[in-house]
């Protein structure tokens, strides 16, 4: 992704960025002896501070280790975010309707217009800010849109206007299912669980039999009713950094 730098090491694994955007600054592995808590600590804050890399957060999983990570973190300065359900289901034994909800065409992203199209609902609803969804535009404008990369990207129009979107990326041998958004105005009205469908028959399609999501609160039932399961939570602290922590 443009801006962005993976670092993958051993025992922790994240993103940096200079964007105000802190799910892209973020921790999303760590594992350490329960002595070695504060000195990881410190070497990430470190890290991302010495960087200009902040606000951040760091996602603390059923993976991670110690199990008491969250509350170092709390007493660290970082604050509880939020709660994610990450959620998986056999997609052969979902079952999906077949036609979208009256008022509302579905497209595979294609062109670079369908892209902003896209965007617009995703930016809405995720609270993106000009410079991130900008950054998103250039990461499938890069890469492309066509067979050969990972991801289909979909755009639901109403009216000849964006309202809904979801995104397929598919590795590891699942389906992930991720991006799924719809304006305010056009909420209530089956639109994200269209969505959610349509990326649940192109995984079929490519052959995927196991799909995995990280539920919102909002979308929890939506993806409960066609068929997902819990099957873990994940915590979300963030950290203001220094400069916020003095003010």
């Amino acid at each position: 992704m443009p801006r962005v730098r993976v670092f993958e090491e051993p025992d922790l694994l994240g993103m940096m960025t200079d964007l105000p955007d802190t799910m892209l600054n973020a921790v999303y592995f760590a594992t350490c002896a329960p002595e070695q808590v504060e000195t990881t600590i410190d070497q990430v804050l470190h890290r991302y501070s010495s960087q200009q890399c902040v606000p951040m957060a760091w996602v603390v999983s059923p993976l991670t280790q110690p199990g008491d990570l969250g509350k170092h973190l709390q007493a660290r300065g970082f604050t509880h975010a939020f709660r994610t359900t990450g959620m998986a289901a056999d997609l052969l034994g979902v079952e999906t309707p077949t036609l979208p909800p009256a008022g509302l065409v579905i497209e595979r992203v294609r062109t670079l217009e369908q892209l902003r199209q896209w965007l617009h609902p995703v930016a809405v609803s995720f609270d993106l800010v000009p410079e991130v969804a900008a950054t998103f535009f250039e990461l499938f404008a890069r890469y492309g849109l066509g067979p050969h990369v990972p991801w289909q990207l979909f755009v639901g129009l109403a009216d000849g206007k964006p309202v809904a979107a979801s995104r397929l990326f598919c590795a590891a041998g699942v389906a992930g299912i991720y991006h799924v958004a719809t304006v305010p105005e056009a909420r209530g009205r089956g639109f994200g669980t269209a969505m959610t469908v349509t990326a649940i028959h192109a995984a079929r399609e490519l052959g995927y039999r196991i799909g995995v999501l990280a539920a919102s609160s909002a979308g929890f039932n939506v993806y409960r009713r066609l068929g997902f399961q819990t099957c873990c939570y994940a915590e979300v602290y963030v950290w203001p950094g220094e400069d916020a922590q003095a003010r």
